[in-house]
């Protein structure tokens, strides 16, 4: 247990270095400010150099501390990206219409990746892409993301406010 203990104390020391290391540094500048105001006038720019070298310590660390923290909590925030290996669901709803067997005359034999990337291009291409944007941003062949985008516009309209949409456009 005892053991266990002294492990939390290192762990926890350790996620807090570098704000100790700012206390520290203030606290050696505060006693060379009163060092300044205490000492003889001679010792005086020493003392001073001293000090804004103590300062300017804490500011770099003050910075990198700063910047380390909002670099991690600003990549931790973003959701896990798994890749495209894996297999990604999708709904019934979301791949109705899928032009799968032009697809798959277009581009053979296709593997995990290569599917979830056309899947993707599915969904892109579902939210308003053009065949174009898809093509650079999915590196996918031009006739394919051509079909997925027609077969978008041959599909009819199924999200929530859709239907209202269209009636009020007639």
């Amino acid at each position: 247990m005892a053991e266990e203990e002294s492990h939390m104390g290192v762990s926890r020391l350790g996620r807090h270095r570098e704000g100790i290391a700012i206390l520290v540094v203030l606290v050696l500048a505060v006693l060379a400010e009163i060092a300044v105001t205490v000492g003889p006038a001679s010792d005086r720019p020493l003392v001073g150099v001293a000090v804004t070298g103590l300062l300017a310590v804490v500011l770099v660390i003050g910075i990198g501390w700063v910047c380390g923290h909002w670099y991690m909590m600003r990549h931790r925030s973003r959701p896990e990206w798994g890749g495209l290996e894996k297999d990604v669901p999708l709904t019934t709803e979301a791949l109705a219409g899928f032009p799968f067997a032009e697809v798959s005359e277009r581009l053979g034999h296709c593997d995990t990746a290569c599917m979830n990337r056309v899947y993707a291009a599915w969904v892109l291409a579902s939210h308003g892409h053009d065949a174009e944007w898809i093509v650079r941003s999915l590196d996918l062949p031009l006739d394919v993301a051509e079909v997925l985008v027609a077969a978008v516009d041959r599909r009819p309209r199924t999200s929530s406010g859709a239907a209202e949409a269209d009636r009020l456009e007639k």
